[in-house]
């Protein structure tokens, strides 16, 4: 059963990249082992080496298997607090909005309440995903080896699910006709997606079908970041008819990828992505006559990059794959680039969604009627003034500095 105050719980947890032993691990660790006490004994908790957590419950012949990351891409946040909006959750640190880190603890979210809904499942939850697949690069494969798929829900928005990710397919022809029916429920469909765990699975030949699901968070990797309730239950019922339909372990060795010499060939994702940003540059010369050296080179860079690669996977701790940083630095520059410069957003108050949701008493005299910047401070760090009733900068003749306040002037 889809518990809300649970999303809304793991949603207050955040951990940076490389520091989730200190920032998030002790929390879901403590979660696990309070789970597990009230379920009997029923967890497999297991750690590796790299700071991977896995989790099986029951004993069975085969089980699905769903996967998230345990980091964010937002700094932490010493006062990060959830608040509700109707179906949207965003997150505040003080007075300034920041990312909610819906990607990808939704995804994290999804694997506790799996945990709590089925009797024989395995969930994973990998490091370093955000700085290039880290965990998910160094895990023993074997533990996928009585799995029927792996599933993972860290994609943006509500109807994408993605079959072709971190430069190579995902899954075959067998489990693509089995989810379609499931699918058109729910108004997904297939599509490319960029990097993610899922996709460095599927990379390492784990032999089975893997995909990765639009599960509801928007604007990743920025501090407009939010989520909705709705598109996250939809994508919970996605995946829970997908592993109650399934009875059989979906086998599937991606292709081999080949590369031709023109750019209008199909290519990897690092490809197309290199070269549509290569297009929109200004060193881009649009010209018939050049496109087949453009496509010679692509190519030299692309094979440069994934032989590099290769050669470094045994130390990826360290030098995190090449191809992932920059899907995902072209991925984010793209999001940025999409994203309003102001963002407005008011908010209703709410009752005892969790323990880390407080009240937001705000108040307006009327819906729609302007904000009068009556509440103001001063933020050293920008050197300009915020109001503290809408969180907007100000221009300073607009600016109304509280009485109450040292020498008229707040600081930040």
């Amino acid at each position: 059963m889809f518990n809300e105050k649970l999303l809304i719980e793991v949603l207050g947890w955040q951990s940076e990249s490389n520091k989730e032993q200190e920032q998030i691990v002790p929390t879901l660790n403590a979660y696990l082992d309070a789970l597990n006490l009230r379920m009997k004994g029923k967890l497999k908790i297991e750690n590796d080496t790299h700071g991977n957590i896995y989790v099986t419950k029951g004993k069975a012949n085969l089980y699905p298997c769903i996967i998230s990351h345990l980091d964010q891409v937002h700094k932490y946040a010493q006062n990060k607090t959830i608040f509700q909006n109707g179906d949207y959750l965003l997150a505040f640190d003080g007075p300034r909005q920041v990312g909610t880190g819906g990607d990808d603890l939704v995804g994290v979210f999804m694997c506790l309440q799996l945990l709590e809904d089925y009797n024989f499942i395995k969930v994973v939850f990998f490091v370093a995903e955000e700085i290039g697949c880290i965990g998910s690069s160094a895990c023993d494969l074997s533990y996928f080896d009585d799995c029927m798929f792996i599933g993972q829900a860290d994609r943006k928005n509500n109807s994408d699910f993605i079959n072709y990710s971190n430069g190579v397919q995902l899954f075959g022809e067998e489990f693509s006709t089995f989810v379609a029916p499931v699918l058109k429920d729910y108004n997904y469909k297939e599509c490319v997606g960029i990097a993610t765990d899922a996709g460095c699975l599927s990379k390492r030949n784990v032999g089975i079908a893997c995909f990765n699901i639009s599960c509801g968070y928007y604007n990743p990797h920025t501090s407009t970041e939010y989520v909705s309730i709705k598109d996250v239950t939809n994508c919970y019922n996605v995946i829970c008819d997908i592993i109650s339909n399934s009875d059989k372990r979906f086998l599937f060795t991606r292709p081999t990828i080949t590369y031709g010499s023109k750019p209008t060939e199909s290519k990897s994702e690092l490809y197309e992505a290199l070269y549509e940003g290569f297009k929109k540059s200004k060193l881009y010369v649009n010209n018939p006559k050049h496109t087949y050296a453009y496509g010679k080179a692509f190519d030299y860079v692309v094979a440069l990059i994934e032989q590099r690669d290769v050669e470094m996977m045994e130390f990826a701790d360290e030098f995190p794959p090449l191809e992932y940083l920059i899907l995902d630095y072209i991925e984010q520059k793209e999001e940025e680039f999409k994203i309003e410069k102001q963002y407005n957003q008011s908010f209703e108050p709410i009752d005892n969604k969790a323990d880390n949701i407080k009240q937001l008493d705000l108040f307006f005299d009327k819906v729609g009627a302007p904000c009068s910047h009556k509440d103001t401070m001063w933020d050293t760090g920008m050197q300009q003034s915020y109001c503290l009733e809408c969180f907007n900068y100000l221009d300073e003749k607009d600016t109304y500095y509280d009485n109450h306040l040292s020498k008229g002037r707040g600081y930040y």
